[in-house]
């Protein structure tokens, strides 16, 4: 879904609810700058969420490769 909502939203005439502008948001207002990023792998290492919340400003921290699998197994 996320890959595709750029696309999809342009054949539409109502606004994306991204999870992770509405995470930004909370994020900044909190006056926090590093969020962690915890998700499944593909999440985690695809950039529709890291690249969201670095969009609005914010430094995203990506687990490394170990972990990264560790919490998408767990998950």
């Amino acid at each position: 879904m996320h890959k595709l909502a750029g696309p999809m939203m342009a054949c539409v005439g109502i606004p994306l609810l991204h999870v992770a502008d509405a995470t930004a948001q909370a994020i900044s207002a909190a006056g926090l700058q590093r969020p962690g990023l915890m998700a499944t792998a593909f999440s985690m290492e695809q950039d529709f969420h890291a690249g969201r919340l670095a969009a609005a400003g914010l430094e995203p921290l990506v687990p490394e490769a170990a972990e990264r699998a560790e919490n998408h197994r767990i998950i």
